[in-house]
């Protein structure tokens, strides 16, 4: 006797228990892409990606400070605050989400000339390509 049932149950569940990687991208993926889009001033893009890689991998430092970054080009000082300090909170050691801090909570004072933090924006992005 056939179970209609039985196949969709079981499809379902080998969905559900496959592997992230099987189906996913891999964190390496996902931040060359969040890279490129940030380079290419994507930032909507990037946001997208990091965030698909803060679902994939909740515990990744790299991915709250690559958010930040995308947030933070989008004038979304809380958001990128916050996930600035995620990333601090993962890896106290990471001295590029520190900066990143920074700048943010610099943007948010009234009178913020973007000329003045210029030099700290350089040293941050540099930090998030080579550390």
């Amino acid at each position: 006797m056939r179970k209609p049932w039985l196949f969709p149950l079981l499809l379902s569940l080998s969905l559900v228990t496959m592997p992230l990687l099987a189906v996913g991208q891999t964190i390496d993926e996902l931040f060359q892409q969040g890279k490129v889009a940030i380079e290419s001033r994507n930032y909507s893009q990037a946001e997208s990606i990091y965030r698909q890689a803060i679902q994939l991998y909740p515990n990744n430092a790299g991915a709250y400070y690559g958010l930040g970054i995308a947030l933070r080009d989008q004038k979304k000082l809380e958001e990128a605050i916050a996930s600035y300090r995620r990333a601090i909170q993962l890896d106290p050691n990471n001295a590029a989400a520190y900066i990143g801090l920074g700048i943010a909570l610099f943007e948010t004072l009234s009178g913020f000339s973007p000329e003045s933090f210029k030099e700290c924006n350089s040293i941050s992005t540099l930090l998030y390509y080579h550390v």
